[in-house]
């Protein structure tokens, strides 16, 4: 079994976060967060953390902040993602992805992220998004946390 961080539990969302691992999520008084526990998957050729893993949670991570944003929560489409790489984060650790949303208008909304593995701060995020018509609603849609 897996020990994930404290307050986190198993986040279901999308087909392709199957496909890239376990998401975890806690939601507290500061917002939401996400955690991967890195495995050799999701590795890049030195062994750390593949910038496209990085990449993918960041998108991952602040569309679904963007989305509970709005009551009721409304599906937001990427406009603009950029990642900015600043340290390695290492196979075997937790990365953990701490989502702010700035600003959630009318039409447009903006987040970032803070991504730390084991206390080290290893990339920021920066997106745009805009909400867009709900989709239809998937089964496993009641099981989020």
């Amino acid at each position: 079994m897996i020990k994930y961080p404290e307050g986190f539990s198993l986040y279901k969302s999308s087909p392709f976060t199957a496909f890239l691992g376990n998401l975890y999520s806690k939601r507290d008084e500061a917002g939401i967060s996400f955690g991967l526990l890195l495995e050799e998957r999701h590795a890049n050729f030195s062994m750390h953390a593949h910038g496209g893993v990085i990449a993918a949670m960041s998108d991952i991570a602040l569309t679904n902040a963007i989305r509970d944003a709005r009551e009721p929560p409304t599906p937001p489409v990427t406009l603009s993602l950029t990642t900015e790489y600043l340290a390695p984060a290492s196979i075997g650790e937790w990365l953990i992805a701490e989502v702010t949303v700035r600003s959630a208008g009318r039409s447009i909304a903006f987040a970032s992220a803070e991504f730390r593995s084991d206390g080290r701060l290893c990339a920021i995020a920066h997106g745009t998004f805009k909400y867009v018509r709900a989709a239809p609603e998937r089964a496993d849609d009641n099981e989020r946390s």
